[in-house]
């Protein structure tokens, strides 16, 4: 059986619509530093790149050719609220693998008949099969899944669950693939989520936290952090977020300050980090650079 293929989904734009005018003026240019780097690497091994605007353009056009009610795990995926058979679904997920209850009851309040299911990107399958089993069992049955990417594991996983549903990908294979939002600190979704009980996500809020993807272990982004040019440019965007935001306020920038930029955009975090609504986004950005060596 051959290695998976290395994918990345260049969701950076999707990310950055989610910001507001003042966000995408600072998070722009320094999301634009690590892309370049991140898919240049990609470029020099052969590796795949996939636009994730182009997966929602296919992703839509799957999901008209039937009659499902469609929830979507995607959080990108753009899901406007006047088309009900289109339900974002929002599953929280602690590092032990327990799932959380979602944001809203995935039902709306009604029983449905047929569902499909939209993810990104599906590494375990773990996500997909809970939403697929449990969390919407009871209000409809999941006929269909469709998804960017994903590993094959994945695929045998879910539909090991159930073998009536029909799994289509916008690129078919065996992946190991990755957000590039993840590499970019503060876009809207990157990185991994604190676990809601953390103790530091309750004393970020409203500031949601999120803890850098070069820290996840096993993370195709742990092998990107290895690359000088790479690593420079995500130490390099931190440290132009602050300064930028410094410069607009005329003062230093606090973690605080991140809500001027978007609603879902988020303090980067290194493992074990301890940080404040009052914390010099500066000071983050340097210890930052000196735990990277730069």
């Amino acid at each position: 059986m051959s290695d998976p293929g290395c994918l990345v989904i260049d969701d950076v734009d999707s990310a950055l619509a989610l910001t507001t005018d003042l966000g995408r003026s600072i998070l722009a240019p320094a999301a634009e530093r690590i892309r370049a780097a991140v898919l240049g690497y990609f470029a020099r091994r052969g590796w795949d790149t996939v636009q994730h605007s182009a997966y929602v353009t296919w992703a839509n056009g799957v999901r008209l050719q039937g009659q499902e009610t469609w929830f979507v795990l995607d959080p990108l995926f753009p899901t406007p609220h006047l088309d009900p058979s289109l339900r974002p679904l929002r599953i929280s997920r602690d590092v032990d693998l327990r799932f959380g209850m979602p944001s809203e009851p995935p039902g709306y309040g009604a029983e449905l008949g047929l569902a499909g299911i939209i993810d990104d990107a599906a590494s375990s399958g773990r996500t997909v099969k809970y939403a697929a089993t449990r969390l919407l069992s009871e209000i409809a049955r999941v006929s269909r899944v469709t998804v960017c990417a994903s590993s094959r594991v994945a695929r045998d996983v879910v539909l090991a669950s159930n073998r009536d549903i029909r799994w289509s990908a916008f690129a078919p294979g065996d992946w190991r693939a990755i957000h590039l939002r993840d590499g970019c600190p503060h876009l809207p979704f990157s990185g991994r989520p604190l676990a809601a009980r953390d103790p530091l996500a309750l004393a970020l809020a409203p500031i949601e936290g999120r803890i850098l993807a070069t820290e996840t272990l096993g993370s195709l982004w742990q092998v990107l952090w290895l690359d000088s040019s790479i690593r420079a440019a995500i130490v390099g965007a931190r440290a132009y977020v602050a300064r930028s935001l410094a410069a607009t306020l005329g003062r230093p920038a606090v973690v605080r300050d991140l809500k001027l930029l978007g609603g879902t955009v988020a303090a980067a975090l290194r493992t074990g980090e301890r940080v404040t609504l009052d914390s010099e986004m500066e000071t983050l950005s340097a210890a930052f650079a000196a735990t990277a060596g730069l």
